[in-house]
């Protein structure tokens, strides 16, 4: 292997269809609730088909299967046990090798996500005329500034306005 390649474990890159902990940054990675469903899949363990629930996140690509250890860890993170509550909140996920059947396993924690505040968006903001061009454009909706900025009604509207 050559010295700037990085160790890829075998796990990283199976084609799973639920998010592992081998796929999250060691540093984590914040997250937020779209919402939730039943599946019902295979399990090994049980060795039938299991009914269960799995959570749709913004910020990865693959759902994640909630088990009683994350509801608890979400449930704190997020100050409720309501899962209709949970959506829409931001929580982070990180890694955390444990033992399990006398293997390592990489599993996901669930923390209460530090999300830095947003930037103010006003007409004298430094990213003011880029937000307004790329709405103007099209490429950018009211809900994707509202997602990264805070923004007051008014200067919502002079965006929508056109300046």
């Amino acid at each position: 292997m050559k010295k700037n390649e990085e160790d890829k474990h075998w796990r990283t890159v199976l084609n799973t269809k639920f998010l592992s902990g081998d796929e999250l940054p060691k540093e984590g990675k914040v997250v937020t609730i779209l919402g939730y469903k039943k599946e019902i899949f295979f399990s090994p363990k049980a060795k039938a088909d299991e009914e269960h629930i799995v959570l749709n996140l913004k910020g990865v690509v693959k759902p994640v299967i909630l088990s009683n250890r994350k509801s608890k860890q979400i449930s704190k993170a997020l100050d409720t046990p309501y899962m209709n509550k949970w959506i829409g909140g931001n929580i982070l996920l990180f890694p955390v090798k444990e033992k399990h059947f006398g293997e390592y396993f990489n599993v996901i924690t669930i923390k209460k996500a530090a999300l830095a505040p947003k930037m103010e968006l006003t007409p004298e903001s430094p990213k003011w005329n880029q937000a307004l061009e790329s709405y103007k454009a099209g490429t950018i909706t009211e809900e994707t500034i509202k997602s990264y900025y805070k923004i007051s009604d008014v200067n919502m509207l002079k965006i929508k306005n056109g300046g």
